[in-house]
């Protein structure tokens, strides 16, 4: 609605600031048909909503105006009086041309069937044609009026797809997006160079330091002689011949005792008993053949 309203005896508008209209959705028919149902109410004369109301349905579909409220109740109402033997010459003319029984009338029939045919006379000719189609009360000659609205919709038909073929032809390299590429536009190089963010949501500048590899390799096992600093006692002659290190030397008390393994104090010898083993023997049995132990003299 524009700010300054025309110097004119009425303006008619629902959409105006001051107007009281409950509902603002109208299409310009839909005015038209309650202004007509107020004016005939002023002037005293009974108001058939049957004479207009088809035409008042038909221009609220055709209009693209949103089927909802009041527009949904003319629009349902002129679908009634069309399906129920209430439809003009005209339009019953019409509708012979399209295809479509009068009985199967919907909101698509009227939005895809009479009106694309209706105004083809305004874009390739003149649509006073329409309008002397619905203003016929002759079913003969409103048929030659909608053959000739059916014969203008197929040359806007054609014509239409000759300019899409042409506008297809004219498209250079540049107009063609490349296959795999989506039509929105590219990010700009400042947030493509952002580092990205942390878990914590943070971001910051990268880490100088090497990204740990995805799966590294294991580390080898450490050796018991390399898992600690300070040297520690042998657990036996045994675990020092197998790690490949020669063995310590051994205290003088070592000479006819072996060593605790957890504490490393000399253990005392066991005493013999029936079916032991003879003296000087080692009362452990390595499992491997070690390297000779030194004793001090």
């Amino acid at each position: 609605m524009p700010e300054v309203i025309p110097d004119a005896l009425a303006a008619v508008n629902p959409k105006r600031i001051d107007s009281p209209y409950p509902f603002d959705e109208l299409a310009a028919c839909g005015v038209a048909y309650r202004f007509l149902e107020v004016l005939y109410d002023h002037l005293g004369r009974p108001f058939e909503d049957a004479d207009f109301i088809d035409l008042a349905a038909l221009g609220t579909v055709a209009d693209v105006a949103p089927l909802i409220d009041e527009n949904r109740r003319i629009v349902a109402r002129g679908l009634e009086v069309m399906r129920t033997g209430g439809l003009r010459p005209g339009l019953a003319a019409l509708a012979r041309v399209a295809g479509v029984t009068p009985e199967r009338f919907t909101s698509e029939t009227l939005g895809f069937a009479l009106g694309p045919r209706m105004n083809a006379a305004g874009r390739l000719a003149h649509a006073n044609i329409a309008l002397q189609l619905l203003l016929e009360r002759d079913f003969r000659r409103a048929l030659d009026l909608a053959n000739e609205l059916h014969a203008l919709n197929r040359e806007r038909q054609r014509q239409t797809e000759e300019a899409t073929q042409l506008a297809e032809e004219l498209l250079g390299p540049a107009d063609v997006p490349s296959s795999g590429s989506s039509p929105t536009r590219s990010r700009p190089a400042s947030s493509a160079s952002s580092p990205p963010a942390s878990p914590s949501g943070a971001t910051g500048p990268p880490s100088s330091s090497p990204a740990a590899p995805k799966n590294p390799a294991p580390a080898p096992a450490a050796s018991p002689a390399s898992t600690s600093s300070q040297p520690s006692a042998p657990r036996s002659t045994c675990s020092s011949a197998t790690a490949g290190t020669a063995p310590p030397p051994a205290s003088p008390s070592a000479t006819s005792t072996s060593t605790n393994s957890a504490s490393g104090s000399p253990r005392p010898p066991r005493p013999a008993s029936a079916g032991s083993r003879p003296a000087g023997s080692s009362t452990s049995t390595p499992r491997r053949p070690s390297a000779p132990s030194t004793a001090s003299k």
